[in-house]
């Protein structure tokens, strides 16, 4: 399993739609979110994520957009509310969980604005 996953954007102009199998190192990208050793949250995401449309590509990203970015966030609300803890996580920084999901509420302003400016990618480093 991955140690460290998170979220990032890359600018819209920079990467075309065309494009859907990201790595993450051919881009200059931003990182909004981040996560180290949080396997339940990274494996209920991904779960959830592969009984839909949206997978993980072959670079280990996965396209967050206006289709799935509720479930992003109710996947990580859900793994904050029900303190989900295992002595591998690292979930007691709840501090650090909350500026996670306030960053993903700001990414989906943006992602169902009229002209979003990013696409945005979780990303699993495994």
């Amino acid at each position: 399993m991955g140690l460290d996953n998170g979220i990032f954007k890359i600018n819209r102009q920079d990467l075309p739609l065309e494009i859907e199998d990201v790595n993450i190192y051919g881009y200059i990208h931003i990182e909004v979110c981040y996560w180290r050793k949080c396997w339940h949250f990274r494996d209920s995401l991904i779960s959830r994520a592969s009984t839909e449309d949206h997978r993980l590509g072959n670079s280990g990203c996965y396209e967050i957009d206006d289709e799935n970015i509720d479930m992003v966030i109710e996947t990580l609300t859900y793994c904050i509310l029900e303190a989900i803890e295992d002595e591998d996580d690292d979930w007691e920084d709840s501090d650090w969980n909350r500026i996670n999901l306030a960053n993903l509420l700001l990414i989906k302003e943006d992602i169902i604005s009229p002209n979003p400016k990013y696409r945005y990618f979780f990303y699993d480093s495994y």
